[in-house]
């Protein structure tokens, strides 16, 4: 679906510094972040159209690499987000957004730069919003509710306690997870929690 679209997104992407790595599009902020862009794509509704819905988010090295040692999960093989938002609930209107984009043709210059330029302003916001990992705690403890599609979030926040320098707080969340979810041990197994005490 949408090959044009594809390429135009990549050809998008790479105008505004972005390099497509995976399923992906990301750009180096600093040596241990990066700004991420990823598209949710869809034809339901006219054909010949393709709905493009941007997706942005940040990826900590830092975090990411020390989840894999304590985890091993398989999917953190693949280059991951470490938090993302759908652009819409960035913007104003704060509601799902996406922009038709033809599949075969030429997608009006004008469509184009105004989801280029809405990508600029939010990815950059986002980060300037979560620069700082506290922050990023208090957001996955306000906004996420304990279910499958939270699951990396929460994997993830024994990390984010580490790195700030409150490793027993990540306990207590473990902890306390495994209390209230009889599907907690599915995420943090044996082996992470073992891996998880034993950080320095």
């Amino acid at each position: 679906m949408g090959k044009q679209v594809n390429a135009l997104l990549k050809d998008m992407c790479s105008s505004i510094g972005y390099t497509k790595k995976g399923e992906m599009f990301i750009k180096e902020i600093n040596s241990e972040t990066y700004s991420t862009i990823f598209f949710n794509l869809a034809s339901y509704q006219i054909k010949g159209h393709v709905l493009v819905a941007p997706m942005v988010g940040l990826h900590y090295e830092r975090v990411e690499k020390l989840l894999f040692e304590v985890s091993h999960y398989s999917w953190l093989k693949r280059y991951n987000n470490t938090i993302y938002e759908h652009i819409g609930y960035l913007m104003p209107s704060h509601t799902f957004a996406e922009w038709d984009f033809f599949e075969y043709g030429t997608t009006p210059e004008s469509i184009i730069n105004n989801c280029k330029n809405a990508i600029q302003k939010y990815a950059s916001a986002y980060y300037e919003q979560f620069s700082n990992l506290d922050d990023v705690i208090r957001y996955i403890l306000e906004n996420k509710s304990w279910n499958p599609i939270n699951y990396g979030s929460f994997a993830r926040l024994p990390i984010l306690y580490y790195l700030v320098e409150q490793k027993q707080a990540g306990v207590d969340f473990i902890n306390k997870a495994l209390m209230n979810y009889s599907e907690a041990n599915t995420l943090y197994t044996d082996e992470y929690i073992s891996n998880y005490i034993k950080l320095p």
